[in-house]
């Protein structure tokens, strides 16, 4: 059955029924746009599934949740140092370390690159869009958790 509807769809298919969850890894598999019914997450891509610790995977995960940090801080950091411009005075640092957390979340652009970095056939879009998905969301929660739990100064000039 599986090759007659491999011939008729001219797709890959695949069952499988050691899944642990029967929502989770299909609504997965149909976000990443996946030609698959339904896909393992392992440890290694040498069983077919989702490869999270292959270094396409992690240098996406942390580039854009580590990458996005350093660069946006570190920019701040050199402008307010420089005198190029003056702090906020409403704002304290943990403001800027919060909204360079928050975009992390720019999964959009990562998305696009990634189909021009490699073919629709190619193991590595499914693996980068695992991890852009999953930065993306990492971001938004510890964006919204630095930003919660900073508090405006009450230097405010009106």
């Amino acid at each position: 059955m599986i090759l007659s509807l491999r011939a008729i769809f001219n797709r890959k298919i695949g069952v499988s029924d050691h899944s642990r969850s029967p929502v989770l890894v299909p609504s997965i598999a149909a976000s990443l746009k996946a030609y698959a019914v339904e896909k393992h997450i392992t440890l290694s891509a040498e069983g077919g599934g989702l490869d999270i610790f292959h270094p396409v995977s992690l240098g996406i995960f942390f580039g854009l949740i580590v990458g996005k940090v350093v660069g946006i801080c570190t920019a701040c950091w050199i402008v307010v140092k420089t005198g190029l411009a003056e702090m906020p005075k409403t704002l304290v640092p943990g403001h800027f370390f919060g909204a360079s957390l928050l975009a992390g979340i720019g999964f959009t652009m990562s998305i696009f690159i990634t189909t021009l970095a490699w073919d629709a056939s190619s193991q590595f879009i499914i693996d980068a869009k695992f991890s852009i998905l999953a930065a993306s969301i990492v971001s938004g929660i510890l964006g919204f958790l630095v930003l919660r739990s900073c508090p405006l100064s009450g230097k405010c000039d009106k």
